[in-house]
């Protein structure tokens, strides 16, 4: 289950609002709302960590591709559940 190049041991996502400046000397003049989401995993034995920017559109996109796997999943293992074949989950 553990034979691949990068294994996921966790994921955060960090939320900041950045000023967005017309003139410097005056006080913002909009903001935007930024998220980072940082994945940290193990590659040939060593901890690593990736960040990337995401705004609110890029959430929802990847919210539902997490939901689709799980869909997935789901449906895989109700297949499987008739076979006898045991499913391995690492928790």
């Amino acid at each position: 289950m553990t034979e691949h190049e990068r294994i996921l041991c966790g994921a955060r996502v960090i939320t900041d609002v950045r000023s967005v400046f017309a003139d410097p000397a005056e006080k913002p003049t909009a903001a935007v709302i930024v998220h980072m989401l940082k994945i940290s995993y193990h590659q040939n034995r060593e901890h690593k960590d990736f960040y990337v920017a995401l705004d609110s559109s890029d959430v929802r996109k990847l919210k539902e591709i997490l939901q689709r796997a799980e869909l997935k999943a789901k449906s895989l293992s109700a297949v499987l559940a008739g076979t006898g074949i045991s499913i391995l989950d690492a928790q």
